[in-house]
């Protein structure tokens, strides 16, 4: 008698120890071919995310893939379920993947360090980040006061227009 590795039940390839490896292999080697496909039928001008349907079809299995990682039902709303797995939407990430693209053809350098400096630009024009007043409010610290200064809150407005550590980065 012969035992397989693998067993098919509901289209799912399951492996004796659930690891899903066959049926995600399985499940990659159909996607590119479609993605193959797609590329061969689609315009090379204004791309598919021109239009917004595209867009939609894009989202809905990206919105599957996020609910079961999660664990989520199907109330969850995809926002939500993109945030708490920390997944991309799918139509951002191939806008930013078409911006990169765009750059290098036209001959300038793609910046890692400028990306990394806008990302900390975002945290401090939202105020997230390592600032005690947001930490205190998840009780993450015991109190919302600068640990170098004497100031009352260490908040992202401070630090970048008043706190004396960073005077120098200021005035370049």
């Amino acid at each position: 008698m012969n035992l397989n590795e693998n067993v098919k039940y509901l289209r799912v390839s399951l492996c004796r120890r659930l690891r899903f490896r066959h049926q995600i292999q399985t499940v990659v080697v159909k996607v590119n071919a479609t993605a193959d496909a797609l590329g061969r039928i689609l315009p090379n001008v204004g791309g598919a995310l021109a239009f917004a349907y595209n867009i939609e079809a894009l989202g809905g299995p990206q919105r599957k893939i996020a609910l079961r990682c999660i664990m989520a039902y199907r109330t969850v709303s995809t926002v939500a379920a993109l945030v708490v797995n920390g997944m991309t939407p799918v139509h951002l990430a191939a806008l930013e993947s078409r911006r990169r693209y765009i750059k290098k053809k036209q001959g300038e350098i793609f910046d890692e360090a400028s990306e990394r400096n806008s990302t900390v630009e975002k945290l401090m024009l939202t105020g997230h980040g390592c600032f005690r007043k947001y930490l205190e409010r998840f009780k993450r610290s015991e109190s919302p006061k600068f640990v170098d200064c004497v100031a009352e809150e260490d908040d992202s407005e401070y630090t970048v227009f008043t706190c004396d550590r960073w005077w120098r980065l200021r005035r370049e």
